[in-house]
Parts: C-alpha cells; sequence; structure tokens
C-alpha cells in the first residue's frame, strides 16, 4: 500500500481515462451526484457522496468560485482522505464525459485546490464546504462556461479515486 498523501491525484480528465482502462493508476468509482454533467440520478440514502456544486460569483469578492460538500446518508459514514477541487473555464458549454471538455469544448483550469486533511462526514449529515480556490486565494474572473470537478479518496475503499462535476454555467466576473 501506498502511503497517504504520496497519491498523486490526477485530473478529472485523467480520472476517466482510467476508468475506461487507458492507465494503470488507481482505480476510478463515479459519485451519483444530486446535479452533475455525466450522471444525474439520486444517491442511494445509505450511500455517501461529494455534492459538487455549480460555480458561481461569489458575493463577497465579486469573483468566480465553486464549492464541494460531502454527505452521507442513513447508517453510514466515511472520511474523506485526500480531495482535488479543479475550475475550468470553457468557450462553449460542455457536456457529455469530462475527458472531452478540453478538446471539444475549449475548456481549460484556471483554479485548483488540493486538500490532504482527513474530512470526516458524519451518518445523516454533510460537511463544510471546501472550496476552489481555497480560502483567502483569490477568484477567478473572465466570461465564459464556468465548471468544477472534484475527484477524492474515502477511507472505505482507498485504492479508489472518486469523482464528479457540477452543472455548467454562463458567468462573467
Amino acid at each position: 500500500m501506498i502511503a497517504r498523501g504520496s497519491r498523486a491525484l490526477l485530473s478529472c480528465a485523467a480520472a476517466a481515462m482510467v476508468m475506461l482502462g487507458m492507465s494503470a493508476a488507481p482505480a476510478v468509482a463515479q459519485d451519483t451526484p444530486r446535479t452533475g454533467v455525466e450522471q444525474t440520478s439520486r444517491p442511494e440514502p445509505s450511500s455517501c457522496w461529494a455534492n459538487a456544486n455549480a460555480p458561481h460569483v461569489s458575493k463577497g469578492t465579486g469573483k468566480i468560485i465553486a464549492k464541494t460538500r460531502w454527505e452521507c446518508g442513513v447508517g453510514r459514514d466515511v472520511t474523506v482522505t485526500e480531495a482535488l477541487i479543479r475550475l475550468y473555464q470553457c468557450s462553449q458549454k460542455p457536456s457529455g464525459p469530462e475527458k472531452t471538455w478540453t478538446t471539444q469544448y475549449g475548456c481549460r483550469v484556471v483554479k485548483s485546490a488540493s486538500y490532504l486533511d482527513d474530512l470526516y462526514v458524519p451518518a445523516n449529515g454533510k460537511t463544510n464546504p471546501r472550496y476552489v480556490p481555497k480560502v483567502g486565494d483569490p477568484g477567478a474572473s473572465g466570461t465564459g462556461w464556468w465548471i468544477q470537478c472534484t475527484q477524492y479518496y474515502r477511507s472505505d475503499n482507498p485504492g479508489v479515486k472518486y469523482r464528479n462535476a457540477s452543472i455548467a454555467r454562463y458567468l462573467t466576473a
């Protein structure tokens, strides 16, 4: 087993490649987000998931940010051990698998935030949000379609990388 914190967090595009068997990196599991680009089914009541909120203009800074909260249903808890949240700006509205965002929709990563501290997610509860960019770092600016992707590891399946994407929004900041 690789020591915690030494695994390199791949981009969401690389995570999609792993799902298709195109890499020897750790296994990837797709969340079932409440509002997602790739999947829209509601999670099972006893599962845990990442709720990747759509990017928005911060009331405090006037810049574009995004956040993710982790939630667990009844009778289930988990610890998120590592997370990487990326904020993309796109020239066209992205759809379909994240692996196509950069080539088909002109998306580029403009902000990212890495979290290596353990985040406990209680049963039938949710966490405080984790932001991209991190609190205190400047938000993004520009006009276009914005979307975020969150990838993370959980204590219940330490070798599996989970990922989830938000919906896309057209914003100007």
